[in-house]
């Protein structure tokens, strides 16, 4: 039985040394690469409706925000937008659904006194505010297929394996990270477009440069002067939340990129 136990262990002991081998050498890869540039890089683009995200899925055909819902992400294809995020979580039985957290959630569902994960059954079967539909990973990828050139942009979820399984649409998502962990076991799970959040930690933007980083978000009361010169630097810069359109063209290549709104209407269609 102790001869058992040892080599256990030191099988253990020997997974956990390839591991942080291979970890190390991946990110060594990282930092010698060349760096490129994001193919949703501004460039020479004028502001247009190509270069808004819509926020948790964007308003409801009667204005109510962030309800992550079927009729609000359908409001948001009708209106012609190119991207739109939607917040996901997992379910108590594994599986992704759409909502920015459990108790916020919970609370546009009428169940208050509840705070955790749900089935995806029970999630599906709510209502939001008494009239909105949730949706879940099925959901998003019919949507996924009937709409070629939609891009889904998410944060919150960590299991970037079973997003790929559920979506896999690794050229057509945005994944936002807060780590440089979280960055690089992305990476390694497939995701081709994390991109790095900058406004609560410092440390992150020589990471940025560091690591060769193409794409990062940053919040609007964050934004500092390292950011100008990421995208001078050639780096994409997606800002949020932004509902001002004065304040989108104030800001815009200075250094954002792209924002995510609630506005839907402030901006015509743009070119097919």
């Amino acid at each position: 039985m102790r001869i058992l136990k040892s080599k256990y262990l030191y099988a253990v002991l020997a997974a956990a040394v390839i591991a942080a081998v291979l970890c190390v050498s991946y990110q060594w890869a990282q930092q010698n690469k060349p760096f490129v540039k994001s193919v949703f890089y501004c460039g020479d683009e004028e502001l247009n409706q190509n270069l808004l995200i819509a926020h948790a899925g964007g308003p409801t055909p009667e204005g109510i925000r962030g309800t992550n819902s079927k009729e609000a992400i359908e409001n948001s294809i009708k209106r012609g937008f190119k991207f739109i995020e939607i917040d996901l979580l997992i379910s108590t039985d594994g599986h992704i659904v759409a909502a920015h957290d459990w108790e916020s959630f919970h609370q546009m569902t009428g169940y208050p006194e509840q705070t955790g994960p749900i089935s995806r059954e029970e999630f599906l079967r709510r209502s939001i505010q008494g009239k909105y539909t949730p949706v879940d990973g099925r959901y998003i990828d019919r949507i996924m297929r009937d709409n070629t050139g939609l891009i889904l942009v998410t944060d919150k979820i960590k299991e970037y394996r079973l997003l790929l399984k559920e979506l896999n649409y690794p050229d057509r998502m945005i994944v936002e990270v807060f780590s440089m962990d979280a960055y690089f076991r992305a990476l390694r799970a497939g995701i081709k477009y994390p991109a790095l959040e900058t406004s609560y930690n410092g440390e992150r933007i020589p990471n940025v440069y560091k690591y060769k980083i193409p794409l990062v978000t940053a919040k609007l009361g964050h934004i500092t002067d390292a950011h100008y010169d990421l995208y001078k630097n050639g780096v994409t810069v997606l800002m949020h939340p932004l509902n001002d359109v004065g304040m989108m063209y104030e800001y815009f290549k200075l250094p954002a990129c792209m924002y995510y709104t609630n506005l839907l209407e402030e901006f015509p269609p743009a070119e097919k």
